[in-house]
């Protein structure tokens, strides 16, 4: 799910690296989001109206009692690691895509809430959907200031859910290279305005966001997809798969 590395070169930068989705479990509590659970639960200082969808809740809770099996950490969960090895004035960022990108904010936010150490919590939020609702995402905003950063391709489907305005951009979203049939572009929108409108969710902080465009040879909707929400990313950063990243699911 995550693992956490210390910079070499600056003892008191720690990192935070989550995973995106990647098992059908995952799948599920991606689209967990039609309800919602009290985020005080995970953070008393928050506001009553601050809710999370139940199934970042799920992600959350999970990943407050996962436990470490690999040294220095073995045996401890990361709250318990990080106020034993942090030092007040470490910064500590966490880093997601994603599933990885949505979670890291409520993630963020409980662990700087919950930290016996005075640290700088960071998160840098790649590809994700909204975590909550406009009561969370101002919470986030408060509890995190400019250590919030989300970076977004606006060509990308998943940071536009889910939003009931956003949703509504995705019918027509890779036009005029990809024109969605006309019924399809009609349930997109009914869907946005009249099931996920009374949920008001809404993504925290304002984003840095980039665009290359829909690119004109990827026809298929699901190719236009794929290469928005991943490859477009690496290109941003000039990143390439096996060369700068090494990707082992083992």
């Amino acid at each position: 799910m995550f693992f956490v590395v210390r910079n070499r070169l600056d003892p008191s930068d720690y990192r935070v690296a989550a995973r995106s989705t990647v098992s059908s479990l995952n799948g599920q509590e991606d689209i967990a989001v039609f309800e919602l659970a009290d985020w005080q639960q995970f953070d008393a200082t928050a506001p009553a109206e601050a809710r999370i969808a139940s199934g970042m809740a799920e992600v959350i809770g999970d990943l407050s009692e996962m436990t470490s099996d690999v040294a220095p950490g073995s045996g401890t969960t990361l709250a318990e690691f990080l106020n034993t090895t942090l030092n007040d004035g470490d910064t500590l960022t966490f880093c997601g895509h994603s599933m990885g990108g949505t979670f890291t904010i409520p993630w963020g936010v409980s662990v700087k809430q919950q930290s016996e150490k005075n640290i700088h919590v960071q998160v840098r939020s790649f590809a994700g959907a909204t975590a909550g609702n406009s009561a969370f995402a101002t919470h986030a905003e408060n509890v995190l200031g400019s250590g919030l950063k989300r970076i977004v391709n606006t060509l990308d489907i998943i940071p536009k859910a889910w939003n009931a305005t956003s949703l509504k951009e995705i019918a027509t979203l890779y036009e005029p290279v990809i024109v969605l049939p006309a019924l399809l572009r009609i349930l997109i929108i009914s869907f946005a305005e009249l099931v996920m409108a009374g949920y008001d969710y809404t993504q925290a902080g304002e984003p840095e966001t980039f665009s290359f465009g829909v690119d004109p040879e990827l026809t298929g909707f699901k190719e236009q997809y794929d290469y928005q929400h991943d490859n477009a990313y690496l290109l941003y950063y000039d990143l390439q798969m096996g060369k700068d990243i090494i990707y082992d699911i083992s």
